[in-house]
């Protein structure tokens, strides 16, 4: 495979992540009724899968402006829904954790979020969902 295959089919995976993740959060009703913005949600994301993590660090992340995820985690701190705790090696850093209500609200998010992802790839049909997805596991086992 030449080598602007292999970065088409990055690319193009990237852009199927990014095209159903936008669709699947635009008709998501859960995060107004919970109060939460997809922004918030995105963050809480991250929340989740990274236990401490800096301002900095969620904005490299997202490729978003430092002052937007200031905003982000000022609300969510204030919904109770994440933590702010000086970093214990580095005084300067500020680390955000999700709280156990912050927890809570994204299982409840990423439920419908799995039903809307499915929703969205319905007119696949199985058989290409299938081809799909072994070819995407035989490339992660090559990694």
């Amino acid at each position: 495979m030449e080598k602007s295959q292999k970065v088409e089919l990055y690319r193009q995976a990237h852009r199927l992540v990014k095209k159903l993740k936008r669709r699947s959060i635009k008709k998501m009703d859960s995060l107004e009724a919970m109060g939460v913005t997809p922004g918030e949600f995105r963050v809480l994301m991250v929340l989740n899968d990274v236990k401490g993590i800096s301002l900095g660090a969620i904005a490299n992340g997202w490729s978003m402006q430092n002052s937007n995820i200031t905003t982000t985690v000022k609300l969510l701190v204030e919904k109770g829904l994440a933590v702010k705790k000086k970093d214990l090696m580095d005084k300067r850093i500020t680390n955000v954790y999700i709280t156990e209500k912050g927890d809570e609200i994204r299982k409840k998010i990423i439920l419908e979020f799995d039903r809307k992802i499915t929703e969205n790839l319905a007119q696949v049909s199985n058989e290409k969902i299938a081809a799909a997805l072994s070819a995407i596991n035989d490339i992660l086992e090559e990694l």
